[in-house]
């Protein structure tokens, strides 16, 4: 039986790229929204045309960036009209769009809202003036505050906030003053994510120069068992490395990356997963991905792109079944890893399982691996350790 599906919808505008980031984005002070709304419905007919076959409900549906707050409300109910015509939704289908505050005003949100949108992230990324500055954040703290405001007041029910720690000369003190602030709006989810230097970024190049030093692996330890010790005494859980909620509201459309499940990546540089199945019930995993920045201009009259499609072998499907279970609190499913790769992780690896084990860092039951709160840190080595 294959995995829930979700879609995801790539909009790449923005009207400043931030210097820490590595998403696909372009900078345009005014968006061919006319043009990019209608290559997206193209585009989306193409995969419904596609996946004829498949009669599986959208289990959630994520507008993402880029900065899909930039687009006109009755854009975003475009799209929705649309997807809600070419598949049926399951009855609790999470939608979620991201946005920005500067570009998050009360009539949006009401559009969102009335058009399906039911639930909004919010890239707030710091409550703090100088931090939003040093991360060249195109809104103000006012601005950030009035975005979480004017989204409760408009009805919104379900609020993520994007928040990054860890930035050079940050205190813990500072960030806890911060952390309260997000816990204060009560929203239902917080992503509370350490600053990285990311490839072919403007702070990679910083960084390079020694210009970005960026704090000790002690100090981000420190920020880090802070943030998920206050985080839970709120009453918000951690589910992933970086993904708080409080009971109930985990994210479910990033919950379906982290546990293999299939989507479907429709814009520009977007991805997808596909699950195939065949007589003999053996299963393979189909990686796709749009592969040019001239979405636009590139897109054939079928609705098609610049589409590069790869069938994972099993040993690459078991290594994204791991980069991706590892990640959740609750930890990989170890049947799932099983069905991928043809055996069992414990059964096949015993001696590096144990190893793990006795360090502390890995913990181990019938039907799941996870990582300890002690090898969270560890993640990419531990994952790697485990990788054959």
């Amino acid at each position: 039986m294959p995995p829930p599906l979700a879609l995801y919808i790539h909009v790449p505008y923005c009207v400043h790229k931030c210097p820490y980031c590595d998403f696909h984005s372009t900078v345009q002070q005014t968006v061919p929204e006319v043009a990019y709304i209608a290559a997206v419905k193209r585009e989306l007919l193409f995969w419904r045309q596609r996946l004829k076959d498949d009669k599986r409900h959208l289990h959630s549906i994520f507008f993402g960036g880029g900065t899909p707050s930039l687009l006109k409300g009755e854009s975003v109910g475009q799209l929705l009209k649309q997807i809600t015509t070419l598949w049926q939704l399951s009855p609790q289908c999470e939608v979620t769009l991201e946005s920005n505050p500067e570009s998050c005003s009360p009539a949006k949100i009401a559009q969102w809202l009335n058009h399906g949108v039911n639930r909004l992230s919010l890239g707030i990324q710091a409550f703090n003036q100088e931090r939003l500055t040093y991360l060249e954040r195109p809104h103000s703290l006012e601005d950030a505050r009035k975005a979480i405001q004017n989204s409760r007041r408009g009805g919104f029910t379900n609020i993520n906030l994007d928040l990054i720690f860890a930035t050079p000369s940050q205190t813990i003190n500072g960030w806890m003053e911060e952390l309260d602030e997000a816990m204060d709006w009560q929203p239902e989810h917080l992503s509370c994510y350490s600053l990285s230097i990311e490839k072919n970024t403007p702070f990679a190049k910083l960084y390079k120069q020694g210009k970005i030093q960026l704090l000790d692996e002690d100090r981000e330890l420190e920020f880090f068992t802070s943030t998920e010790k206050s985080l839970a005494a709120g009453g918000w859980q951690g589910y992933e490395i970086s993904n708080f909620a409080q009971p109930g509201r985990s994210c479910q459309h990033n919950l379906n990356y982290w546990q293999s499940g299939d989507y479907i990546g429709v814009g520009p540089s977007a991805h997808g997963r596909l699950t195939k199945i065949d007589n003999n019930s053996n299963i393979k995993i189909l990686r796709t991905i749009n592969r040019t920045s001239d979405y636009i201009e590139s897109q054939r009259e079928d609705g098609s792109c610049l589409l590069n499609e790869h069938l994972c072998t099993s040993q690459e499907s078991g290594i994204d079944c791991l980069l991706m279970g590892l990640r959740l609190t609750d930890g990989m499913n170890r049947e799932s890893y099983k069905k991928l790769r043809g055996y069992d992780l414990v059964a096949q690896q015993p001696e590096k399982i144990a190893e793990l084990q006795k360090s502390g860092l890995l913990k181990v039951s019938r039907k799941k691996i996870a990582i300890t709160k002690k090898g969270k840190l560890l993640t990419d080595s531990i994952i790697e350790k485990l990788i054959d």
